[in-house]
């Protein structure tokens, strides 16, 4: 589930960057916030881009309480917690070495 949680953020990072539409909106929206001093748009576009995250994070964090949550007290007891940290940074490191090599090498 990790895995999942990186992998998302690096396609959406990606398809913001590809999306030139999405980008030149982006762009726009700071400009006119930079003339007019006008931030309304500006916050309406990051509210949105953080609503995705929070819902995205909900998804990931149910999978991950219920997958580590061994005793199905509602509660990440001390070993839970270091199984599921030891996972992250497992999963992050392998992800930051693909996410690297495959960026060096393109």
């Amino acid at each position: 589930e990790i895995l999942k949680i990186f992998d998302y953020e690096a396609k959406r990072a990606k398809e913001i960057k590809e999306d030139r539409e999405y980008v030149s909106r982006i762009l726009e929206i700071s400009k006119n916030a930079a003339v007019t001093g006008d931030n309304t748009d500006l916050e309406m576009l990051k509210n949105e881009e953080t609503e995705r995250k929070k819902k995205s994070n909900k998804e990931v964090l149910e999978t991950l309480w219920s997958s580590y949550d061994l005793d199905h007290n509602d509660i990440i007891d001390h070993g839970e917690l270091l199984q599921l940290l030891k996972m992250y940074l497992t999963t992050a490191k392998y992800w930051l070495e693909e996410t690297i090599v495959e960026h060096v090498i393109k």
